[in-house]
């Protein structure tokens, strides 16, 4: 394991490319961009990237083994699963450098409130082996934070990318599109975490009544078998039944290429986080429209899924509002100046501390 890094952040790396993943992706180029030696331990097995240097493949004893050799001054880990963060706690044998931890969503919630006692514990336990943790949401906040625990701070798992969004259209007067993304496609309705089967009937009942309106669903995973393509047919069959040739389906394509002018981005899903793609979206000047699962951000219009028509017709008042106000806002780069600052002040902590200690 390297030990010349000043940062290495543990993460997914594209492909696929979903949410967190481009976040890692641009944490890491930030962080170069301030002068950091950076490598990414990854949380699958993606090999082939430059700055990958180790694989964990969602196996816990990996990530024991591998992460208790960690030798950079700051240790980022990004959580995903209940196994894998106890056994990260595990591998901490001293505490040499500075672990931080990024929740990303409401998963750790369900292990933190589990009838098992020792779940509940061990959970809490390894929040607190780091030394900083940070929630993309006050949501997340209010469930890692604990008396004399870790300091927790709040910010959005959104950071823009280094160069500008390409577009693919930047005629404003293009058609409306729907746009609608998910990382993957589920084989069921109740493991539908993105809501793809609301989604469809929605836009099927707006193409009704918008007659121009076009349909593009990203996936960043295509459906993996008999079952998933089975049920992605059923979602999208009520669409094609209505509106067959304004549907487009793309896989693993980016996303921001399509927020332009007339577009509107959905985002019906059953249980959620502050979704990179939203930031993504209201920083292009693009219309969101949400499910009012969790707390959006500002900008977002929310709204329950049982209401097919006020879905349609907050796609018709968004479409029309796209087309004469879209514009960058660039107003989520606070979110950049956030992290850097908490690197910062970590690693100005530990110079005047090993300064002290080899004086």
């Amino acid at each position: 394991m390297k030990a010349d890094l000043d940062v290495v952040i543990v993460g997914p790396v594209a492909p696929p490319l979903g949410g967190i993943s481009a976040h890692v992706e641009r944490l890491a180029e930030l962080l170069e961009r301030e002068g950091l030696r950076v490598g990414i331990v990854d949380h699958f097995g993606n090999r082939g990237h430059p700055r990958v240097i180790a694989t964990l493949r969602r196996n816990p004893l990996r990530y024991w083994w591998e992460m208790r050799r960690l030798q950079a001054r700051v240790v980022h880990y990004h959580h995903s699963r209940w196994s894998t963060l106890v056994a990260t706690g595990l591998a901490r044998r001293a505490r040499r450098g500075t672990w931080i931890a990024t929740v990303h969503g409401h998963e750790l919630e369900r292990s933190l409130s589990s009838r098992l006692p020792w779940v509940k514990w061990l959970g809490y336990w390894a929040l607190g082996r780091f030394d900083q943790l940070i929630a993309v949401s006050d949501a997340v906040a209010e469930t890692i934070v604990r008396p004399g625990g870790p300091p927790v701070a709040v910010i959005p798992a959104y950071l823009p990318p280094s160069e500008p969004y390409a577009r693919l259209d930047d005629a404003v007067d293009g058609p409306p599109t729907a746009l609608l993304s998910a990382y993957k496609v589920a084989s069921r309705p109740s493991d539908d975490l993105y809501g793809l089967d609301i989604a469809g009937v929605i836009l099927a009942c707006a193409c009704a009544q918008i007659p121009d309106l076009r349909c593009e669903l990203f996936l960043s995973r295509g459906p993996a078998g008999h079952a998933e393509r089975q049920y992605l047919e059923r979602v999208l069959q009520p669409l094609r039944d209505t509106a067959a040739d304004r549907v487009h389906v793309y896989v693993e394509a980016r996303l921001p290429p399509a927020f332009r002018p007339g577009a509107v981005y959905l985002r019906p899903t059953r249980t959620d986080g502050d979704a990179v793609s939203i930031r993504e979206a209201l920083d292009c000047g693009v219309p969101v429209v949400a499910s009012d699962v969790v707390t959006r951000p500002d900008g977002v219009m929310p709204l329950p899924l049982s209401d097919t028509q006020a879905w349609v017709d907050a796609i018709s008042d968004a479409v029309g509002r796209a087309r004469g106000e879209h514009q960058m806002t660039g107003s989520n780069s606070a979110y950049a100046d956030a992290l850097i600052s908490l690197y910062r002040d970590t690693l100005n902590s530990m110079s005047a501390h090993e300064n002290l200690t080899n004086a």
